[in-house]
């Protein structure tokens, strides 16, 4: 119930956005249920093994916001959301305003020599998602968007 009223307690703008963010939240881990990563990964931008993420200068708040939309939408929904649905969720909403991403996969080793992968969105200097395990991780494959809207 507190979460309810918290949410009616917020601009319009930040409810729609919140919305948003958990119809692609929802949209990418069931699309990740469905289909193979490798039809998946043409929408997601050009492919690059290494880039430098485009800037989206002087959209640093709209950026902040959604963040800030797909971390709260993904606490609510009733599955996990993982680093790979929040980083496609995020590139889609970049993708519609027009504003350039880079999405980065990568890996790593654990202790016990287990491969695990992680994802993350960045645009410049802004991490989207991801960024608080991003560091351990090398860069296997990034995808870049330039903006121009979806």
């Amino acid at each position: 119930m507190m979460r309810l009223v918290r949410f009616v307690r917020l601009p319009a703008r930040l409810q729609r956005l919140y919305l948003e963010a958990a119809f692609h939240l929802s949209m990418a881990g069931l699309t990740l249920l469905v289909l193979p990563f490798r039809r998946i990964a043409p929408r997601l931008g050009v492919v690059t093994h290494h880039a430098d993420p485009p800037s989206a200068a002087g959209r640093e708040q709209e950026l902040e916001e959604i963040a800030w939309a797909l971390h709260r939408a993904a606490r609510v929904l009733p599955w996990r959301c993982t680093c790979l649905p929040k980083a496609i969720a995020g590139s889609r909403m970049l993708g519609r305003r027009g504003i350039p991403y880079a999405l980065y996969l990568g890996a790593a080793r654990e202790q016990d020599r287990e491969l695990i992968a992680h994802a993350w969105l960045r645009c410049g200097d802004t991490i989207v998602t991801g960024g608080e395990e991003m560091a351990k991780f090398t860069i296997v494959s990034s995808f870049i968007h330039g903006g121009g809207g979806d």
